[in-house]
């Protein structure tokens, strides 16, 4: 006769207290190694995993079977219904420590049940909606020993109301104000309503009140930025600071390998933004001094760059200050957008600039998101950080209404050119990889793969020998820069030949 297979049970297995049967058959199953109890009434059949790790997974499904009518609030609702410090804030009929697992405790305050208007989680579990959240977190909670405090700080407070406000617009924050003051009624919560009240007024600018976080005294300075944006310059900052990068020296100072270099920098920057000629066309009004026969504006952006390129001081000017950088912006971009009176050169954008389904900086927080930048370039020594900081910082904000990519690659160049370093150039045929590299640390934090683009563009450029048009032509052909990315691969050039120059060879 064959034999009957040992019954398998869930991974959480609730016995109510008055089945008996069950809870005979719970305790037969422990006792036999084919489950484990959690707490009174709750079970697992998972053995393998710790029972930590199995609250943890299951936590909506536990709190919504034992504790029904309960409703995750406080810290945990500001974190969204999660224990990320292993302890749970709860609001139900009674006050009371409950420890499911010795990482897993729930802290449960007497106070009001579930809400037509607080939000439904799975298994019948329930979450503060987000009005009442934030009163619940503008309560005085008295912290104890040992354990993190029933409500978030005041910071994390002022920080998710502003950026909610940004992603909402300032709208919602009179949404949130009118359906707090309807809770509040309800639940007697006017001490908390009116803190809240204050503290959204004073980010509007229609209430005084004393702000804590560095954030939120920046927004209601005149100097407010984007936090999401500054957060990823200090995690990009970071990278730049702990990891080494070569230093390729630039090939020569001479004035007529800095000409062509400076045109074929200023042809390949314009030409994957859209600005596109032939080459030879570039050359004839660019180098040759021909007018364009057609499209002005288009050859005035090449022109306009090159200019930039060659002239001494933007070629490797720093700024020295905040306040500068902002002026030297405005001035790189006036001179490249000259002819195209439409795109306000030189003035900061005054409408929301969106590319694909990105959108950059806020017209509004524009001058205090570079400022913030500026401050943290200058923890960056290496020059190569430094010139890759800048190009991220500048094309992160997109401060201009068009132009942004090209100036933002100027001042990323002019780091390299101050400490002498070999500029970079974005062939054709590289546009999709550096296109890549952009989105990359912009959508998914990918610092490492934005530098390594910028690293392999660098080590290409510094192979080109620039000393003649026709030389560095046949060369950038050669390795398909003037080819389009779905048409061919960038091929490296060999190592550059570095003359020895007499009386240093062997280190003499």
């Amino acid at each position: 006769m064959a034999t009957k297979p040992d019954k398998t049970y869930p991974e959480i297995w609730v016995v109510p207290a008055a089945d008996q049967a069950q809870a005979q058959e719970a305790s037969r199953a422990v006792k036999q190694g084919r489950a484990r109890r959690i707490v009174p009434g709750l079970y697992t059949g998972n053995l393998d995993d710790s029972l930590d790790q199995v609250v943890r997974r299951n936590l909506h499904q536990i709190i919504g079977a034992l504790y029904p009518g309960s409703v995750l609030s406080h810290r945990t609702a500001f974190q969204g219904g999660q224990p990320g410090d292993g302890h749970i804030y709860a609001t139900y009929k009674y006050k009371r420590n409950i420890t499911l697992t010795p990482g897993v405790v729930i802290h449960f305050s007497e106070g009001p049940g579930p809400q037509p208007d607080d939000i439904q989680l799975p298994h019948h579990a329930c979450m503060s909606s987000e009005p009442r959240m934030f009163l619940e977190n503008m309560q005085v909670s008295r912290p104890r020993q040992g354990l993190p405090p029933k409500t978030v700080s005041r910071p994390e407070i002022e920080e998710r109301l502003i950026r909610a406000s940004d992603a909402r617009g300032t709208a919602w924050l009179n949404e949130l104000r009118d359906a707090a003051s309807a809770i509040a009624n309800r639940f007697g919560w006017q001490a908390e309503y009116d803190r809240l009240y204050k503290l959204m007024g004073r980010l509007l600018g229609t209430q005084k009140a004393k702000l804590t976080s560095p954030i939120a005294r920046a927004r209601t300075d005149k100097a407010p930025y984007d936090l999401q944006r500054v957060e990823s310059f200090d995690r990009l900052a970071v990278h730049l600071r702990v990891n080494a990068f070569p230093r390729h020296p630039e090939v020569t100072s001479a004035r007529q390998p800095i000409i062509n270099e400076a045109f074929f920098e200023a042809y390949f920057s314009n030409f994957i933004e859209g600005t596109k000629f032939k080459v030879i066309e570039a050359k004839a009004f660019v180098l040759d001094g021909v007018p364009p026969k057609s499209r002005p504006a288009d050859a005035h952006d090449i022109i306009g760059t090159y200019q930039l390129i060659i002239d001494k001081k933007h070629r490797t000017y720093q700024a020295k200050s905040g306040d500068e950088f902002l002026e030297l912006l405005k001035e790189r971009n006036e001179v490249l957008m000259r002819l195209r009176p439409d795109k306000r050169p030189g003035l900061f954008k005054e409408e929301a600039n969106v590319v694909g389904n990105v959108q950059f900086v806020d017209p509004g927080l524009v001058r205090g998101t570079l400022l913030q930048g500026f401050i943290r370039l200058e923890s960056i020594a290496d020059p190569f950080g430094r010139a890759a900081y800048m190009m991220f910082m500048i094309s992160e904000v997109h401060p201009f209404d068009d132009g942004n990519g090209r100036v933002a690659r100027l001042f990323m160049n002019a780091e390299l050119s101050a400490a002498k370093l070999a500029r970079i150039i974005i062939p054709i045929v590289y546009r999709d990889d550096y296109m890549m590299g952009m989105r990359t640390i912009t959508r998914n934090k990918d610092d490492a793969a934005y530098i390594r683009m910028l690293i392999r563009a660098q080590d290409f450029s510094r192979r080109i020998d620039f000393s003649t048009y026709e030389g560095a032509n046949r060369q950038l052909e050669v390795a398909n820069a003037f080819q389009e990315p779905n048409e061919a691969k960038l091929i490296m050039p060999p190592e550059p030949v570095i003359p020895v120059v007499p009386g240093l060879a062997n280190g003499l």
